[in-house]
């Protein structure tokens, strides 16, 4: 079950976790989130910025106007996007972070840099390989290790290898992962492997459907896709291997894998259903729960707060005295 929770006000939020550090991200707000009391922390605008989260490291960045900024999870709610950028006169900035907390700036001409550490202490360092030709703005990027992964189109970029691959056409990339033999790709009507060293293209097809990010997570490729409901799980190994359709994930509106650590679960963004694809797809949410939960905590905050007034209302009338003649 779950033990906690919150409202968002802000609508098409998204949660980011790596172990303690947390971030609630919408496109107009991030939220640091402080497990321990289950609340937020502080907010801070982000309108028309782009955002990415691993371990403790948050980069924005305004590809329009060239600038990128750097913090830690915790002092998110602080940034501005007056404060002075970390990197600043580049061509269309895009953004992604490692599981390990590395940063990657990718811009259009193809240059890649990495940054580590946080503000104006931050270590920016400009890699000896691009992608040549440079890329499209629909290009997407993610970490596998330490090395910076492209998906631009039916081109794979890894740490400065480029294949182009036509099977790669309309696919999705995983999610940063940990170091791995092979980037993985959901297409609508496959999941793909695609090995780190040699560039070969290993596929399953799967029922046509809308795919969600996959994820590499301790050696196994993990696939979803929305209106089929088929998921996969690839370990490599005929006793994990696991190839299916649930009727529950094909009602799910938007649904997306969430990892922390070593687990693992699939979330429906709209409704918060969660399935436990380990567990024959068990769901264990228990909203109706936590929303009474946090209507009840609502009422209680409401009532202080008009005690609160109250008592400022009496003690302001105590301290009044009657009107004094003035000859």
């Amino acid at each position: 079950t779950l033990d906690g929770g919150l409202r968002s006000a802000y609508a098409g939020f998204d949660v980011s976790q790596a172990a303690g550090n947390v971030l609630v991200t919408s496109p107009e707000v991030v939220q640091p989130l402080d497990t321990a009391t289950v609340a937020f922390t502080g907010e801070t605008a982000v309108t028309g910025l782009a955002v990415e989260h691993g371990a403790d490291q948050v980069l924005f960045a305004d590809p329009s106007e060239g600038t990128v900024w750097t913090s830690t999870t915790a002092t998110a709610a602080g940034f501005s996007p007056s404060a002075e950028p970390t990197l600043k006169d580049l061509d269309q900035p895009r953004v992604a972070v490692g599981v390990d907390g590395t940063g990657y700036v990718l811009t259009a001409d193809g240059a890649v840099r990495t940054v580590e550490g946080a503000g104006q202490e931050a270590a920016v360092t400009m890699l000896d390989w691009g992608i040549e030709g440079g890329v499209g703005v629909d290009a997407q990027l993610t970490a596998l290790g330490d090395q910076l992964v492209v998906l631009d189109g039916t081109r794979l970029t890894v740490g400065g290898r480029t294949i182009d691959d036509p099977a790669l056409a309309d696919g999705v990339l995983q999610q940063p992962s940990e170091a791995g033999s092979a980037v993985v790709v959901a297409t609508p009507i496959a999941l793909l492997k695609v090995d780190a060293g040699n560039g070969a293209v290993t596929s399953q097809d799967v029922p046509t459907g809308v795919p969600a990010a996959p994820v590499a997570l301790d050696g196994c490729a993990y696939g979803l896709w929305g209106q089929s409901g088929f998921y996969v799980r690839d370990c490599g190994s005929p006793e994990l291997d696991q190839a299916a359709q649930f009727p529950e994930l094909a009602t799910a509106q938007a649904p997306v894998f969430r990892t922390n650590r070593k687990v693992i679960v699939i979330n429906d963004t709209v409704t918060g259903a969660t399935y436990l694809p380990l567990e024959s797809m068990l769901r264990v949410d228990n909203w109706d729960l936590i929303s009474a939960q946090l209507d009840e905590q609502d009422n209680q905050e409401s009532e202080e707060t008009d005690q609160t007034e109250l008592s400022q209302v009496q003690e302001f009338s105590e301290e009044q005295h009657a009107p004094e003649a003035v000859d």
